[in-house]
């Protein structure tokens, strides 16, 4: 085993794979791993790992971290305006947040948003954390089984329904109207 983070000769630190880890990796032949805070600093990141063959024939494993700062940046471009996008950890940690990034990467989301992600994909109504109602959609990924969420205020949802609605309200009573004056000016000439 080899690290960059390790000075030369020294044994590198390293932790065991779970069984579960190690299933996973089995199958998949790729272990994507929750997000961490990194040794000796207070970023978080998250770590890739794969199975590879030594020059003798030797299982090794190759494993490259990347701050969660660059999940953030990959996924910014795709962001709609007014919407938050996340991703999540297997565990329900924030891995990244197109919003308040750098105050939630790395913590817990809320329990009652937590409990509403089940299954493959899904949407539901939930509050975050700042007290908005938001229309979430999430997709849980086979490979990793983080989860991804984009949320947009309920409110942006439902302003061109209830626009739409006022419109033709509006239209509707704007006929009567028209119809009753229409009538009894007609009506009137009858008597």
């Amino acid at each position: 085993m080899a690290s960059t983070q390790s000075a030369k000769g020294s044994e590198p630190s390293a932790e065991p794979l779970t069984p579960e880890e190690r299933e996973h990796l089995d199958l998949a032949g790729v272990l994507v791993s929750n997000v961490f805070a990194a040794p000796g600093s207070n970023a978080y990141r998250i770590a890739v790992t794969r199975q590879v063959s030594g020059s003798k024939g030797q299982a090794l494993l190759l494993s490259m971290s990347v701050p969660t700062e660059r999940i953030r940046l990959a996924m910014l471009p795709a962001v709609p305006a007014g919407w938050t996008v996340a991703v999540g950890d297997r565990e329900g940690n924030y891995v990244a947040r197109s919003k308040l990034h750098g105050q939630v990467t790395g913590k817990p989301g809320l329990p009652e948003y937590l409990a509403k992600v089940v299954g493959r994909s899904g949407t539901f109504r939930s509050r975050n954390f700042e007290g908005t109602t938001l229309l979430a959609g999430y997709y849980r990924s086979p490979y990793s089984d983080w989860f991804y969420t984009a949320n947009v205020p309920l409110s942006d949802v439902q302003a061109p329904l209830w626009w739409s609605l006022a419109q033709i309200g509006a239209t509707g009573l704007t006929a009567l109207l028209i119809s009753l004056t229409l009538g009894y000016v007609v009506g009137k000439t009858f008597t």
